[in-house]
């Protein structure tokens, strides 16, 4: 059918995306102009993966129920240019103060200025965004999101001498999408310091063990945690998308946060 179609745009989750690029040449897209990413966050190696095998430029677009136009993908790379005469976005911390560009942010407050029927004013989202610091490449003047980072509330709750500290996504992705056999992680939570990473790699190649656990050490290194945790790596098949959502997540726990979290001294999200 896509074949016959001849599509000139391909829009999907990246992780349907990565599926379909293993068949492209399947399909003999001649007409395909884009490729637009939405709903799950786009890793740089996969978004490489996904435009080499498409031969097309591949286009990050962040948006939400609330705001289907939020913004549109760059074709000059990462990120996604916020349609800002019709939505505001603000970058904020957790406590609602304003965050600076080439800073993440723990949520955003969107205002919905097209939606006449329910106005939604200020409403909280708990989306980590990086808006730029430069002007775009592309020449595109409206305001430009450098990184999207997804959800606030993907992180683990791991114990650290007396107190519990946020564990991010930034040790496992930083370590593993710089392993150019691995084509997707996750990460699962199975007790408060025990995890295991399950690693799909790529047809045809083979997992260098110790090379991925020194990055994965180097990484953990960074923000303090190598001694309080335990990380098995393990070499899986193919994973799968969450059954109740549709979308991959790379983050799973299984027990959840602390109960006694509420007691206990909470930094600031980790970097």
């Amino acid at each position: 059918k896509l074949r016959t179609y001849q599509p000139t745009a391909l829009t999907a989750t990246p992780s349907v995306l990565e599926q379909l690029a293993l068949r492209a040449s399947r399909f003999e897209l001649r007409e395909l102009q884009q490729v637009v990413a939405f709903s799950e966050t786009l890793s740089d190696a996969a978004r490489a993966r996904i435009g080499a095998a498409f031969g097309a430029p591949v286009l990050d677009t962040y948006a939400a129920g609330e705001c289907m136009f939020l913004s549109n993908g760059c074709l000059a790379g990462p990120g996604a240019h916020i349609n800002a005469d019709w939505a505001i976005v603000e970058v904020v911390d957790e406590k609602n103060r304003p965050v600076p560009p080439g800073q993440p942010g723990h949520k955003i407050l969107l205002t919905n200025l097209a939606n006449s029927v329910m106005p939604f004013i200020r409403y909280e989202m708990g989306d980590r965004l990086t808006m730029a610091t430069e002007p775009c490449a592309c020449g595109n003047r409206l305001p430009k999101i450098a990184r999207i980072e997804g959800r606030s509330a993907d992180f683990f709750w791991v114990r650290s001498g007396t107190a519990y500290r946020p564990l991010m996504a930034y040790p496992f992705q930083h370590a593993f999408e710089f392993l150019h056999e691995v084509r997707e992680w996750q990460a699962i939570q199975q007790e408060r310091n025990r995890f295991v990473v399950r690693l799909e790699l790529l047809p045809g190649m083979t997992l260098d063990h110790q090379r991925a656990r020194q990055k994965l050490n180097e990484r953990l290194d960074t923000v303090g945690l190598r001694d309080d945790v335990h990380i098995d790596l393990e070499v899986v098949p193919s994973l799968s998308w969450d059954e109740r959502t549709g979308k991959f997540r790379r983050l799973v726990s299984q027990i959840g946060p602390p109960q006694d979290l509420a007691q206990e001294p909470q930094p600031a999200h980790a970097q």
